[in-house]
């Protein structure tokens, strides 16, 4: 759900790109793309849907960068490390994996 969202999802020029958050938005964007998925093979109508998220461009940031932070800290716990792409915080491998890792998947 996460590739698709970054592939699709692109702001006005200029203005801030949004985030999928794994924890909340991710879950129910999966599944509004399971349901027009199982329209498309029944080969009925596709429902009309609306996916609203506003959490990303709301959310109040601190001064400090979380993401930086939180790849710092990764750095120094591997429990936290390999938490944070088991867990679903990046949905990507390589957030917390070495280029060989990525290259060849995990272990």
């Amino acid at each position: 759900a996460k590739a698709v969202y970054d592939r699709s999802a692109q702001p006005p020029e200029g203005a801030p790109g949004l985030w999928l958050c794994g924890h909340f938005t991710g879950k129910s964007f999966a599944l509004l793309l399971k349901l027009l998925r199982e329209d498309g093979l029944a080969k009925r109508d596709m429902r009309v849907l609306v996916f609203w998220q506003t959490k990303s461009a709301v959310q109040p940031l601190g001064p400090q960068d979380e993401w930086g932070a939180f790849s710092e800290e990764c750095c120094k716990n591997s429990a936290l490390k390999k938490w944070g792409v088991l867990g679903g915080v990046s949905g990507h491998l390589s957030a917390a994996a070495s280029p060989a890792e990525v290259a060849t998947g995990p272990e």
